[in-house]
């Protein structure tokens, strides 16, 4: 519990400068964006706090908030041509993959497997059967990804260390 407050702490912290930052054009971000900066690492976060210790809620919650994050950043940053085609493969491959998570933690449970595999298997059946899903543009969303979080994830990094530095206090 002390590990989560110091997380919630930081997490706040870190959003009050980004606000704060935003308001005096310091940085320029949308509203949409901080916000899904905020899911990613929180979700991260999350899963790091409760993975291992068979808190299934808190792993599936962590897990599929860190990838509406990401689904929140895709939406804004990418044009759709249409967004409702993204959104249903997007929710049941963001819940088959917090259930894939919260097998991973406890392996013994192989209903919640099968379950979530079914729903990320969906997930792609239905991309494939809309003819939307290209290898060589998700890659590339991937990649485009990954480097426009690079200081979310350097950040998260730098909260970790301070949890497991106040952990061994």
């Amino acid at each position: 519990m002390k590990k989560k407050r110091a997380f919630v702490f930081y997490i706040t912290l870190l959003l009050a400068a980004a606000l704060l930052l935003r308001l005096f054009d310091v940085i320029t971000i949308s509203a949409s964006e901080l916000l899904s900066y905020v899911f990613c690492i929180y979700g991260i976060a999350l899963v790091y706090i409760s993975f291992g210790k068979k808190k299934k809620l808190d792993l599936f919650v962590g897990t599929t908030t860190f990838l509406a994050g990401v689904l929140l950043f895709t939406t804004n940053k990418f044009d759709f041509f249409n967004t409702r085609y993204l959104i249903a493969p997007a929710v049941l491959f963001i819940l088959g993959s917090g259930g894939l998570m919260v097998y991973i933690d406890d392996l013994s449970d192989k209903k919640i497997f099968f379950i979530s595999l079914a729903f990320i298997l969906f997930a792609f059946a239905f991309t494939f059967v809309l003819g939307s899903l290209k290898f060589s543009n998700f890659f590339y969303t991937i990649f485009y990804i990954a480097k426009k979080y690079w200081l979310a994830i350097l950040i998260l990094i730098l909260v970790i260390l301070f949890l497991k530095r106040e952990d061994r206090k």
